[in-house]
């Protein structure tokens, strides 16, 4: 059965429905100027603070199941997304990555962004000078799919190679049958 299939592609493991969720945190710019891309998940493997690690051996089938989703990934401030969206208060976004402007470079995912007028003036204000990744994982530490981007005025120290980021503090449990409803 497909449902079967893509439980055990998304898991790994036969009857489970859990993927776990994180944020990193990444500089946007050190000037003003509005990026234009940004990276999404580093390359290969990559480990926060925690001590905790992370795959990304396959970044073209993350792409992928984040495109099959059917939903663009949207940016917004402090992950309201995740955190206010669910309980019903306002979640503006500021910014969205089409999913089909996702495109893998030597390994790495990055997304282009399509700011709106507000994010735009945040950023170029310099009110917000970080981002921060929101991303699904499976019990294995692999990356499978992309979820959010949110503003961040918090830097936190390196833990990521070739960028100032880290894990942050917030990671959780979520069923995917109901953030993913068209994979099941």
């Amino acid at each position: 059965m497909e449902r079967s299939t893509l439980a055990l592609a998304l898991n790994n493991q036969a009857g489970s429905d859990e993927l776990s969720f994180l944020a990193l945190n990444f500089q946007l710019t050190e000037t003003s100027t509005l990026p234009e891309k940004l990276l999404l998940i580093p390359a290969e493997t990559f480990s926060g603070l925690d001590g905790r690690a992370w795959n990304n051996p396959t970044p073209e089938s993350v792409v992928a199941t984040t495109r099959h989703i059917g939903r663009d990934i949207p940016i917004d401030i402090e992950h309201a997304t995740e955190l206010k969206g669910p309980k019903g208060e306002p979640a503006p976004t500021q910014a969205w990555i089409r999913r089909d402007n996702l495109e893998v470079i030597d390994g790495a995912i990055w997304g282009r962004v399509e700011w709106n007028d507000n994010g735009r003036q945040l950023v170029e204000g310099k009110a917000y000078r970080y981002y921060s990744l929101a991303f699904y994982w499976d019990q294995h530490g692999n990356v499978r799919s992309i979820k959010s981007v949110g503003l961040t005025s918090t830097q936190k120290p390196a833990g990521i190679p070739g960028a100032q980021s880290s894990v942050t503090s917030t990671s959780r449990k979520i069923k995917v049958t109901r953030l993913i409803p068209n994979f099941l």
